[in-house]
């Protein structure tokens, strides 16, 4: 490859190109460029070229505050597909589940779903 070429990849054309995709995220969320988040949300320098971070910060983030959703959900579709002893036993558990999310529907899915039977 060229002197030439070997430049533009690994020099000042990349970096422009990730500035620009960064600098349009910003304007479209209206982020200040100087706030302190949106400079570690979106770049980082590594050997001098900026990389834009924000895709997988996004996604971790999202996986990070989605994950504890999942079992409250299946509790939630759960509860009402199991015979428990009583009716106020069910709406209970279902008030439990919703109240306290994550903690709620780990202890039903760990302590009450074996002791419950699925209705036919």
């Amino acid at each position: 490859m060229s002197q030439k070429g070997e430049r533009a990849l690994s020099g000042f054309p990349l970096r422009a190109v990730m500035r620009a995709a960064a600098d349009r995220w910003i304007v479209l969320r209206g982020l200040s460029e100087r706030s302190p988040l949106v400079a570690v949300l979106l770049t980082k320098r590594r050997h001098g070229v900026e990389e834009c971070l924000m895709p997988l910060n996004i996604v971790a983030l999202i996986a990070i505050l989605s994950l504890p959703l999942v079992p409250t959900f299946w509790a939630i579709l759960d509860i009402p597909k199991r015979r428990f002893a009583s009716p106020r036993k069910k709406a209970v558990w279902f008030a439990i589940v919703s109240t306290f999310p994550f903690i709620g529907a780990m202890i039903y899915i760990i302590l009450i779903r074996r002791h419950t039977e699925p209705i036919s």
